[in-house]
């Protein structure tokens, strides 16, 4: 039975920087957030005061207690995913899970075995692809209209972690798992860009890198033409010509593929950016589950979730052995 979407539930387990971006965005939505958990009562007493976040319970279990909601995300550290999803879909609810989905392939995949085997939607949360213009180079890819793709390159920098001062507990392998930054923010790169074609790729991941901020970026090339984007400057897409001048396409629902203008909120030239991405992420679950799971899921489901986990298990590998690595299939 379909159902508005914003006749439903959800609630939060985690109350971080992104237990924060997924509120904010799921009231956007009009999705009724009723319950948030945190690491600790007080502590998540605390941040609700002061961040506006919905009404604070005791633990996990008293969250999924509650028959009235439908939908739990999960945004707390990596090591704690996959005892808190398995949680979830045990009491029966769908469930969207921050990347990475797990700290290990066997992880994920036991998660993806459990989702599918009790029926319950489940997503990753690869925001990044979301924005507009990274819809409409898929498009452009999967239609064609750029020739068989040969390189892709680029990668993902920031500089929040450039001073020996700096710690978070993404640093702690127990906690963020064997890999650091290439699980927190390669992963988002590894989902941008697909290599179906046999292409070459590369790409450099960072967190020291002085001046970066939040610099995703990717360059496909292909065989009549090019095109590059990137996260600092979200509206364009460059599109490069060898024979003829390159071009600028601004994000404009109107000169976009149908798949790309449908996560388009906004008229050109009016920005779009980083909270919009979540937004347009959990527009496409939540209408999902509202439709009772109807037809096939066009955001990231934990099959995805899986894929950049076996990513990151190579580049593991390929760094204890120094050698090239197979992503297993």
């Amino acid at each position: 039975m379909t159902r508005r979407t914003d006749s439903l539930t959800a609630g939060i387990v985690g109350t971080g920087f992104m237990g924060v971006a997924h509120t904010e965005a799921l009231r956007r939505l009009g999705v009724n957030v009723k319950a948030i958990v945190g690491s600790t009562p007080e502590r998540a007493r605390s941040k609700a005061a002061t961040s506006n976040l919905p009404p604070v319970v005791d633990s996990v279990d008293q969250l999924l207690a509650d028959p009235t909601i439908d939908v739990v995300h999960i945004t707390t550290p990596n090591h704690l995913h996959h005892e808190q999803v398995s949680a979830v879909i045990d009491a029966g609810k769908h469930v969207l899970c921050e990347k990475p989905l797990a700290v290990s392939v066997d992880e994920g995949l036991d998660l993806e075995r459990r989702a599918l085997a009790a029926g319950v939607l489940h997503a990753v949360c690869f925001n990044q692809r979301y924005y507009p213009l990274v819809h409409q180079a898929r498009e452009m890819v999967a239609a064609g209209d750029l020739g068989r793709v040969r390189l892709v390159s680029g990668g993902y920098l920031q500089d929040w972690l450039l001073f020996d001062t700096d710690w978070n507990w993404r640093l702690v392998a127990e906690k963020g798992g064997e890999l650091r930054a290439v699980a927190d923010i390669g992963s988002h790169w590894f989902d941008n860009v697909e290599f179906d074609s046999g292409a070459r790729g590369v790409a450099t991941i960072s967190q020291v890198s002085a001046g970066r901020k939040n610099f995703l970026n990717w360059e496909i090339d292909c065989a009549q033409t090019a095109i590059s984007w990137n996260t600092e400057n979200p509206e364009n897409l460059w599109i490069g010509h060898r024979g003829e001048p390159n071009q600028i396409l601004k994000r404009d629902a109107s000169m976009m593929y149908p798949a790309a203008a449908a996560t388009t909120g906004y008229p050109s030239g009016h920005v779009e950016g980083y909270p919009d991405t979540f937004k347009a992420l959990f527009a496409d679950f939540y209408a999902h589950v509202a439709s009772g799971g109807e037809g096939v899921a066009k955001y990231p489901t934990f099959a995805a979730g899986v894929r950049s986990l076996r990513v990151c298990d190579a580049v593991a590998e390929s760094a204890r052995t120094n050698a090239w690595a197979s992503v297993t299939a």
